[in-house]
């Protein structure tokens, strides 16, 4: 697998909130045991400390990583809304938490006899050293207790997609359908009804979730926004009839026409043309 291939297989053991406090649990408990009761590289001994912060000692050290991780959780939690999780982004929010904590440590305890450049690159040499550990087993943990969340590869120019998979707010898969037998998706409120075809029935799924997000995870995928409360599988469009100054979608077998809405006319106008 190529390098690019590599960093873009989906990451799914920190897309919810409830995975995400538990790494963050985890990992500042397995810091806080190797700060304290490992005593790992005497740091008490030999680093400077402020005097205006004297009193809190090593504590400040995970405070520091403490600020920075629960912090980091606002940037992840933007991203995993934008959409899936992959590799890459896990190996960078590490890399932006590694540095953060650094800069804040070498800003607060840096000794004023030293430049900031060497301060900074000792200060990142020991948390990357204290932290690598307590990262690692937080995942490895994480691959245990979730072990449904097999990372799939998302790079979709050699990946032949079998099923479509929606999945709630909650991350949890509540229906996978081959992509020729969806037809199409119904909003109302917060809730999703996903129409689909199952031998000669028309069947239909209800789903805590949002056409917006449907939208970004099957963006490529056949399945195209049409109206604010619908999307179609371009699939098993029948037909597509102008009708005043909208147009009209005639899904497959489902008797109702599917109105596409004005901001999204020039889709489907598109689509007429070609």
């Amino acid at each position: 697998m190529k390098l690019s291939g590599f960093l873009n297989v989906g990451f799914p053991f920190l897309n919810s909130r409830k995975k995400r406090l538990l790494y963050l649990i985890v990992t500042l408990v397995l810091c806080a045991f190797f700060l304290f009761g490992l005593e790992v590289f005497n740091l008490g001994r030999w680093m400077h400390f402020p005097q205006w912060i004297s009193f809190l000692g090593v504590l400040g050290f995970l405070l520091a990583g403490f600020i920075v991780m629960v912090l980091s959780q606002f940037v992840m939690a933007w991203v995993v809304k934008k959409g899936e999780f992959k590799r890459w982004h896990w190996m960078a929010w590490l890399i932006f938490e590694l540095v953060l904590i650094t800069f804040l440590i070498t800003f607060v305890y840096g000794d004023e006899n030293y430049s900031y450049a060497a301060e900074w690159f000792s200060t990142f040499k020991y948390t990357f050293l204290i932290l690598v550990l307590p990262y690692s087993f937080s995942l490895l943990l994480m691959v245990v207790l979730y072990p449904q969340d097999k990372p799939v590869n998302t790079d979709l120019s050699k990946t032949h997609v079998d099923l479509f998979h929606f999945v709630d707010e909650r991350e949890q898969i509540k229906l996978s359908v081959k992509p020729g037998h969806v037809l199409y998706l119904e909003s109302a409120d917060n809730y999703i009804t996903i129409y689909y075809r199952e031998g000669d029935s028309v069947k239909h799924e209800l789903i805590r979730s949002s056409l917006k997000r449907i939208e970004t995870e099957f963006i490529g995928k056949g399945l195209v926004r049409c109206h604010r409360s619908f999307a179609v599988n371009i699939e098993n469009v029948e037909s597509i009839k102008k009708e005043g100054r909208g147009y009209k979608i005639k899904v497959k077998y489902v008797d109702r026409f599917i109105p596409v809405s004005k901001g999204f006319t020039p889709t489907f106008t598109a689509l007429i043309s070609n």
